[in-house]
């Protein structure tokens, strides 16, 4: 199994399901374009994350570097239900990496070649490759750059708000997995956990 993800999801809902089960907006996302979104379980807890891009062919990529595509995959389809959606694990022939930037990419862009992702970028000065290159980025200059990662701080002890991904929560654009939740710990203010540390031992930090 491949340690990076690379799903390409197709039919005419597969924007629209992303969008009702991640916590960032992604029915305005058009071709070029990429944004990063958690997925909660109903608590609000984090399972997944990951950067979301469309193609020209209008197929919907999610693309990480830091855990293997056949667990968000099976995720995904358990949310389909009369939806017109394909999934795709491309993750054997796509393998992903993380650089700290691209100059081939800009901040909210995917960069393609004949429908294949070649980067994504969803913000800052981060960017995702695609395909055969130089060895990823290693664990310290992920920690300098306080990049969260999947079984370090992507695990259901925590809630997007405690692991520095508030931006990429949109509590008003309609009903999502968790929306309660989170909600309600705005509401109440119940927020007690300051942005985990990042942690580099393989463990989610305390």
């Amino acid at each position: 199994m491949s340690d990076s993800t690379a799903l390409r999801l197709t039919g005419r809902d597969a924007l629209a399901l992303i969008h009702r089960i991640g916590t960032q907006a992604g029915a305005d996302l058009g071709p070029g374009h990429a944004r990063a979104t958690p997925f909660r379980d109903f608590r609000g807890r984090l399972l997944h994350r990951a950067l979301v891009g469309v193609t020209a062919d209008q197929a919907v990529w999610l693309v990480r570097d830091d855990a293997p595509g056949e667990p968000l995959a099976a995720f995904l389809d358990r949310h389909v239900f009369r939806d017109d959606v394909r999934i795709e694990d491309w993750s054997e022939r796509l393998p992903v990496r993380w650089v700290p930037g691209d100059e081939r990419v800009a901040p909210g862009v995917l960069v393609e070649r004949d429908g294949i992702p070649l980067a994504l970028m969803a913000g800052g000065d981060e960017a995702l490759v695609l395909g055969d290159g130089p060895a990823a980025t290693d664990e310290r200059e992920r920690i300098r750059a306080a990049r969260v990662r999947h079984g370090h701080e992507i695990v259901e002890a925590f809630t997007p708000f405690e692991v520095g991904l508030a931006h990429e929560v949109h509590l008003d654009k309609g009903c999502f997995t968790g929306q309660e939740a989170l909600m309600r710990l705005i509401t109440y203010r119940s927020v007690r956990r300051r942005p985990a540390r990042i942690s580099g031992d393989g463990a989610a930090p305390a």
